[in-house]
């Protein structure tokens, strides 16, 4: 009985220490239990604010990224509209301005002036302006923003740099999250803006190279009238010109098929000086005879032949001649723009004839292209190219580093010609986050 006991004892002892120990169990189970709840939900909190706070700032790239396009869009209209202003102002022709900004305009000579009034101008155009999307729904159901854009821009302009600087503000939404972005945007300006076409004869950066002082519309009948006139009529300009040594006539669009032929053969301008800018498109311009063709376009064809004896002037942007050009004497061709070799063929030119390339900025293996061009026996004018830097006297081909020198051996109207142009077509905008 007593060795029973005994050993009942010892279990009841035993199964004491193994609650114990389960219990103990429980309790360090819990106790990591609850810490890695905690942990976990520390950590999945931390991980949705940082993905919170990175769409936020994403939502608010996406603002800056529109705030970009659209800006870039109205620079660059207002650009455009205070190019025109400023070239009709330094050219002395009919003004292309409002009334307000020729009156700051008027002085205007330099670069560093018409850059800073460029930053006045975008600066009063930008206030009344309106980004047509000022904020985004991140999705319909909730309503939530994605981003939204500070409505007022301020361009601030450096003169010690040549640009001009827009700053605004983007915030970004992500549920709670908000974050704002500042963005800085740069617009540099060529330097120099303003080249002046017949001292250096930097016309290949220029839309437009001849001007045309603003007229009306051409009379219905061209006997007495003498000056400028634009051609809006239906009919055919050759049943209107008859003598017609002091007019000058805008015609805009298709010049051969206005002029009242089915091609560009046997134009006869009747001593007139005619104005068009790129409507020629046929590949034979043959017969052109008796007046002035001012081009500003680049003239394309085949084949150009002069038919004379009377006095023939194509003054023209660029060229494009793919075969020949032929002449039968008293014919004048001037081409103002840089002219590469592959765009000339061959030459036939006989006494009274002269042409008038501008070769500027070619090397002397490129020269010698453009020269062998007019080696033929049938060379009989005069050949007259122009080169800042090279000078030379070959037989019939003369040099020349005076632009002004070179219009002139050519007859070449100075007051037709645009003397000043702004280098820059368009702006380009580079735009910088703060985060």
């Amino acid at each position: 009985m007593s060795g029973d006991g005994h050993k009942h004892h010892i279990h009841k002892k035993e199964g004491g220490y193994a609650l114990l120990i389960v219990m103990l169990a429980l309790i360090l189970i819990s106790m990591f239990a609850v810490t890695f709840y905690t942990t976990s939900a520390s950590h999945r909190l931390q991980q949705q604010q940082v993905e919170s706070s990175t769409l936020s700032v994403g939502a608010a790239e996406m603002g800056v990224q529109r705030v970009h396009y659209e800006l870039k869009e109205k620079v660059n209209q207002v650009w455009r509209e205070y190019r025109v202003c400023l070239e009709s102002l330094l050219n002395a022709v009919t003004s292309q301005c409002d009334k307000d900004l020729e009156e700051r305009l008027g002085m205007v000579d330099d670069d560093y002036e018409a850059k800073s009034e460029f930053g006045v101008f975008l600066d009063n155009e930008l206030s009344t302006w309106v980004i047509t999307e000022k904020s985004r729904l991140l999705a319909v159901e909730n309503g939530s923003k994605l981003y939204e854009i500070q409505p007022e821009l301020k361009v601030d302009y450096e003169n010690t740099q040549d640009k001009l600087l827009i700053t605004y503000k983007v915030k970004g939404w992500e549920a709670e999250k908000e974050r704002e972005l500042i963005a800085n945007v740069e617009i540099e300006f060529a330097d120099p803006l303003i080249i002046s076409n017949v001292e250096g004869g930097e016309i290949d950066h220029a839309d437009s190279v001849f001007s045309f002082p603003e007229s009306g519309e051409c009379p219905d009948l061209q006997e007495g009238f003498v000056g400028y006139c634009k051609w809006t009529k239906s009919t055919p300009l050759k049943d209107w010109l008859k003598n017609a040594a002091s007019v000058n006539v805008y015609v805009d669009g298709d010049l051969c098929r206005t002029y009242g032929s089915n091609n560009c053969n046997n134009l006869d301008f009747k001593s007139a000086t005619i104005f068009n800018q790129d409507g020629i498109n046929d590949h034979i311009f043959n017969n052109f005879l008796n007046g002035t063709l001012i081009y500003d376009g680049t003239l394309a064809v085949n084949n150009i032949n002069g038919k004379g004896p009377l006095n023939s002037k194509l003054v023209i942007k660029n060229i494009d001649l793919k075969n020949k050009f032929k002449s039968k004497g008293n014919v004048i061709l001037a081409v103002v723009g840089k002219t590469e070799p592959d765009h000339l063929g061959k030459f036939e030119l006989l006494e009274g004839d002269r042409v008038c390339i501008n070769v500027d900025g070619l090397d002397k293996n490129q020269l010698k292209l453009i020269e062998d061009k007019f080696t033929d026996k049938k060379i009989e004018g005069k050949v007259y190219l122009y080169h800042s830097t090279y000078q030379a006297l070959k037989q019939d081909i003369i040099y020349t580093e005076d632009f002004n020198q070179f219009l002139s051996y050519c007859d070449v109207p100075i007051n037709h010609f645009n003397r000043f142009i702004i280098s820059t077509e368009k702006l380009l905008l580079n735009t910088k986050v703060r985060y």
